[in-house]
């Protein structure tokens, strides 16, 4: 239920859908849910009723259907028969998941990347790195994805990189909840500098190595400190 003393999220969400009109509206809708799930303006198991929503938006319910059907394909709705759309709710076993996938690809798209990177490509990413620096908490996933698809941009797997975008923005709803207490010192921007510094060198093996420490280590980080977050909210709802 939405607390009527707060700000209702759906009118902020219907104001961008205004300044989005002219998009596909399943595909405008679609990016408006997905990224207020993310952020997590559309918080964990939030109810996402077609009738208010349709009605917020000024369009039927037919276009809102599409958008939440390819959004429960894409993991951030779920449909309970009988109760509606939902989003889904935040797991630790997600997290795992999620950062066991990101090993597989980014290993291997890094891999093909080193060979093809450009000076262009590797002064793109050391921008980038050093935008993660000063970045607010908010904006850490964004930025960060920037720089990992930088750095994996020249190995021309657009599948690939497809697909990790996908991963990267589920795990960007764990990193907005967590991330400002689990890299209180931007510790993981070192480890993006030190893959950055072994593909100057064109040390393929050794960037492969130190990108899978990274995405185990912040993985592992994470998932701890959700763990702890939901033993916190268990013992407060005992």
């Amino acid at each position: 239920m939405i607390d009527p003393q707060q700000p209702d999220p759906f009118a902020r969400l219907a104001a961008r859908w205004e300044a989005q009109r002219p998009q596909s509206k399943v595909d405008a809708i679609v990016g408006i849910l997905r990224d207020a799930i993310v952020s997590g303006e559309l918080p964990p198991t939030m109810p996402l009723r077609q009738d208010p929503l349709a009605q917020r938006f000024g369009i039927s319910k037919i276009p809102l259907r599409e958008a939440l059907a390819r959004l429960e394909a894409e993991g951030f709705v779920v449909t309970h028969p009988g109760r509606g759309a939902f989003v889904t709710d935040l797991r630790a076993e997600s997290i795992r998941e999620i950062f066991q996938l990101r090993i597989m690809l980014e290993t291997e798209l890094l891999r093909a990347a080193v060979p093809m990177m450009t000076g262009a490509a590797l002064t793109e990413a050391a921008r980038l790195i050093e935008l993660f620096e000063t970045a607010p908490t908010r904006d850490l996933g964004q930025v960060n994805w920037q720089i990992h698809s930088t750095l994996y941009a020249p190995s021309g797997r657009e599948l690939s990189l497809q697909m990790l975008q996908g991963l990267h923005k589920h795990a960007e709803r764990y990193v907005q909840i967590h991330m400002g207490e689990v890299d209180t010192g931007r510790g993981s921007n070192d480890e993006h500098r030190a893959i950055l510094a072994a593909c100057r060198r064109g040390e393929t093996a050794e960037a492969v190595e130190i990108l899978r420490a990274h995405l185990d280590g912040i993985g592992q980080a994470i998932c701890s400190h959700f763990e702890m977050y939901l033993a916190s909210r268990a013992g407060a709802k005992a």
